[in-house]
């Protein structure tokens, strides 16, 4: 979506500070039973659940750790058996290897430095082999000792789409988010959108509708304005030039037997375009009310940031007017994945002449709103 809508949008719900405090309170109301899924019942079952949740399930680390802590109590008992046979232990949790040497050098450094107990600060979590940041927050904050944020996917993508962060790396995402959450929500909050995010804020398809912070977050608004406007939109947006299209057709080669995805494609303005190249158009867009009005080509429900498609199955991809409001790292690494070997990106914009009197009185009353979007024309 694009960002100065959304920096508007956020004008009409609110300042962050302003927010924060009646998010907490819905979801928490909400999502009553939100909590740690990871089973344990010590310090240490903690600790060596966490680690081996990486890259798996909490679900599957529970089916493994229900046998695994009848037969590891200390961490003597993990330095006690061959590498091996620890490895064959927690296999099913994947990438055992690394994380049998992690937990072996984790519980050296436990009985040497630290009295054989789990300590008490993150600065000290940190130091244990296989703990970064991200898994010391988790069990600092599950023994009452939150001394940071935890982010991971669920909390990153929400804070984001409720305006609370504008950062990608969850270092930055974290210390935003300190400063905005009262400390004594720091252990919950992450709780609160993880299961928030599992339930309703899913990464390709919110369901705005039932969410219980919709009027608290620009993403939603700017969303349903998008929606509400689509025949406007449809009648407002200019159509595209005919050198213009004919340079982008020759330059991804598209033809019969070739498939292009138009990635936020609206109403379809460059997707209808596409179509009498005979290749195979496949039009994503995250938008009902939009993607109602696309016509001659396959309509597909997602974002550029999720994009519904197999790996490398399609030869180019376009996306019109679009671009500057993505999550660019995001975007390209799933078009980068989406793209045979070989395959093309078209971005493509319509920037107004403000050499005609017309356009340049336009964009003088548009101006404030634009902020990041293109450039226009003022040769």
């Amino acid at each position: 979506m694009p960002r100065s809508y959304v920096a508007e949008a956020r004008k009409h719900v609110g300042p962050k500070r302003a927010r924060i405090r009646p998010i907490i309170e819905r979801l928490a109301i909400e999502h009553q039973d939100a909590a740690i899924a990871l089973a344990f019942r010590s310090p240490l079952e903690l600790l060596v659940s966490v680690m081996l949740s990486a890259q798996t399930t909490d679900v599957n680390v529970n089916r493994v750790t229900a046998t695994l802590f009848e037969k590891y109590h200390a961490p003597e008992d993990y330095l006690a058996v061959a590498p091996e046979e620890l490895e064959r232990d927690i296999y099913a949790t994947g990438f055992f290897r690394q994380k049998a040497r992690s937990l072996r050098g984790t519980m050296r450094m436990l009985i040497e430095e630290f009295d054989g107990e789990v300590p008490a600060t993150l600065e000290e979590l940190v130091r244990l082999p296989g703990v970064a940041r991200k898994t010391a927050n988790v069990v600092a904050a599950e023994l009452g000792r939150a001394q940071g944020v935890v982010v991971d996917t669920h909390v990153r993508r929400l804070s984001q789409r409720l305006g609370l962060t504008k950062q990608e790396d969850p270092v930055k995402i974290e210390r935003d988010l300190m400063k905005l959450v009262p400390r004594e929500d720091w252990a919950r909050f992450p709780h609160l959108l993880i299961w928030h995010g599992r339930r309703v804020c899913d990464a390709r398809r919110p369901r705005c509708e039932d969410c219980v912070v919709d009027d608290l977050c620009p993403s939603s608004r700017v969303s349903r304005g998008f929606g509400l406007a689509a025949d406007a939109y449809e009648r407002g947006r200019p159509d595209y030039p005919a050198d213009a299209l004919a340079f982008l057709v020759e330059r991804l080669d598209l033809r019969p037997g070739r498939t292009v995805a138009d990635l936020a494609a609206g109403t379809g303005k460059l997707t209808r375009l596409l179509a009498p190249t005979g290749a195979d158009v496949i039009a994503v867009e995250p938008i009902a009310e939009m993607r109602a009005k696309i016509e001659g080509a396959r309509v597909l429900d997602g974002a550029a940031e999720a994009i519904p498609l197999a790996d490398a199955s399609v030869d180019a991809v376009t996306v019109a007017q679009a671009f500057h409001w993505f999550r660019a790292g995001e975007a390209l690494v799933e078009i980068h994945r989406v793209l045979r070997p070989g395959g093309g990106l078209a971005l493509v914009w319509n920037v107004r002449d403000e050499r005609d009197p017309i356009h340049a009185a336009v964009s003088e009353i548009l101006a404030p709103l634009e902020r990041d979007t293109p450039r226009r024309h003022r040769k």
